[in-house]
């Protein structure tokens, strides 16, 4: 009986907040572009925004490997 009550609740709000139109389609919105063609300012301002944020991982990177790291540096003659 609950989940029969429940179902019925659930469609009736369901197809309340749906409800089924009446009415006519809407005409398409027709945009017009003025200014057209590519723009190199914004195209090299997303190119240095991406080099730098490469160069930062891999210098974040770079410095997690070397904390890893133990013992003399390998260019380092060992003391005999």
């Amino acid at each position: 009986m609950r989940l029969s009550i429940a179902l019925i609740v659930g469609v009736l709000a369901l197809s309340a907040a749906h409800p089924a139109r009446a009415e006519q389609p809407s005409r398409p919105v027709v945009v017009k572009v003025e200014a057209g063609g590519f723009h190199w300012i914004d195209a090299l301002i997303g190119a240095g925004a991406l080099a730098g944020l490469a160069l930062g991982v891999s210098g974040a990177f770079a410095l997690s490997l070397r904390r890893g790291q133990t013992g003399p540096h390998p260019t380092q003659k060992e003391k005999r």
